[in-house]
């Protein structure tokens, strides 16, 4: 269990070298300089990229659909794409996904419809419902063992899929 930090409590733990924050809404001591800060709270890639400095990690960050449609790939350093991240792009025909991401929301690749090719992330844990619909020309997928959860109807309308490996 993490004790959060305010202004008082900082005063018992004076040798710090990382601060580690799991709510927004906790004190991130701005003033003070530790070797690292590791945020546990999830947080949009958008934002998370914006105000990134060096020493600072993030556990839990979101590719958002508006983002996702602006740089049209899923950068490095993503954990979840969120719901209805890629929908109905024309231009993609391939994914391949970052070791980073542990979880896809539901419906985040639907009606790809040009989409032949996806590799997941070898992290990739939770597969949400109806995450691959309607992806009229992907024919095979691999599911890598690092998953334990798949959503119903996850590859629902993908009619010339003829082979998934798992």
């Amino acid at each position: 269990n993490h004790i959060p930090l305010d202004k008082w409590s900082r005063r018992f733990f004076t040798s710090l070298e990382t601060l580690h924050v799991y709510n927004k809404n906790d004190e991130h001591f701005e003033e003070e300089t530790f070797h690292k800060r590791v945020y546990h709270y999830e947080i949009q890639y958008s934002e998370e990229w914006a105000k990134k400095k060096e020493n600072e990690e993030y556990k839990h960050v979101v590719l958002d659909e508006e983002t996702a449609e602006r740089l049209g790939t899923i950068p490095e350093g993503v954990t979840r794409i969120g719901a209805n991240c890629l929908n109905s792009n024309v231009k993609i025909t391939e994914i391949i996904m970052p070791k980073s991401v542990t979880s896809i929301g539901e419906n985040a690749f639907r009606e790809l419809y040009n989409l032949t090719r996806i590799v997941l992330s070898t992290n990739l844990k939770k597969i949400s419902s109806w995450c691959f619909r309607d992806l009229e020309s992907l024919k095979e997928i691999t599911i890598p063992d690092s998953v334990t959860s798949i959503g119903g109807g996850f590859l629902q309308w993908c009619d010339k899929m003829t082979s998934m490996t798992m």
